[in-house]
């Protein structure tokens, strides 16, 4: 994975499972791992490119928060639990106030 990105220590990542159950459990083991404070998730209904062929599908997007410092373990946690040969994996710095971002920032064990 490239370098950390520079922000005041708050990440959003995205990525997405094939069904609500995989999903839940990706979500539920990364949150025990204490790697993310929150997991969104959201069906979708996804059209990409795959081994040279249009693909159309339902998917579970799930929308991740933590911090810089937690990056690198999300990846690594997320590459060995995740179902998919090549999962999505988008993320940017992100910003927030008061007592939300007090809470996100104590709900990960970075600090």
């Amino acid at each position: 994975m490239s370098e950390k990105i520079n922000s005041n220590g708050l990440v959003l990542v995205i990525t997405t499972e094939s069904d609500w159950d995989k999903a839940k459990a990706l979500a539920s083991t990364l949150l025990e791992r204490k790697v993310v404070a929150c997991a969104s998730l959201h069906e979708v209904n996804s059209h990409y490119w795959w081994k040279g062929k249009l693909v159309e599908g339902k998917e579970v997007q799930l929308l991740l928060k933590t911090t810089n410092d937690l990056l690198e373990n999300l990846w690594e946690s997320t590459v060995e639990l995740h179902s998919y040969e090549n999962p999505e994996w988008i993320y940017w710095s992100a910003d927030s106030e008061g007592k939300y971002k007090s809470w996100l920032l104590n709900s990960v064990c970075s600090r």
